[in-house]
């Protein structure tokens, strides 16, 4: 049987893409893990119990599993196209893509 429809406006203040993308989650068990960078989101799926992580822990897995050769080359283009990260954030990703 498939799940309703969720209504994505039950995630006051979240922008539609991440409303949707904790919705669908949330109406799905077999939802292992959500990629969702915006805090307040970030907020809500710990609220509902579930996994997330966002881009930058990504590309970290990505090169720990051989498919990225580095981290810090990725991050300074994201960077350019106007997606931040605080510097310590930053530091962390590369220290855990052993990059610092």
């Amino acid at each position: 049987m498939a799940n309703p429809p969720f209504d994505a406006t039950a995630f006051s203040g979240l922008g539609a893409g991440e409303a949707s993308t904790l919705g669908y989650a949330i109406g799905h068990a077999d939802s292992r893990l959500v990629l969702m960078d915006d805090l307040s989101g970030r907020s809500h799926a710990r609220a509902y119990g579930l996994a997330y992580t966002g881009l930058a822990g990504v590309l970290v897995t990505a090169k720990k599993q051989g498919l990225v050769s580095a981290v810090r080359s990725s991050l300074d283009r994201l960077e350019a196209g106007n997606f931040r990260l605080s510097r310590q954030v930053v530091a962390a990703v590369l220290e855990q893509a052993g990059e610092c």
